[in-house]
């Protein structure tokens, strides 16, 4: 029964993750204007730059590679637990 409940919020997260994942990409594609001021008032002031000039023009690409990196991460952790 445990194995099932949390074979269930496993699947539940998976589900909340991707889909608010899909979520940010569509957003980044429909309207990339809404991500730039993300960046407003990062630190060091270098990294205001890099936001507005290489992360907002690229923003659907940034939020697929985390994406991926998260998943990578998520699985990885996975294959480190015992059962």
């Amino acid at each position: 029964m445990r194995q099932k409940i949390a074979n269930f919020g496993r699947l539940f997260i998976g589900v909340f993750f991707l889909t608010g994942a899909v979520l940010n990409i569509v957003l980044a594609i429909i309207s990339p204007e809404s991500y730039e001021g993300g960046g407003v008032t990062a630190w060091p002031p270098f990294l205001q730059e890099f936001w507005r000039d290489v992360v907002v023009p690229n923003m659907a690409i940034f939020l697929i590679f985390f994406i991926l990196i998260m998943n990578l991460m998520y699985i990885s952790a996975d294959l480190f637990t015992t059962s």
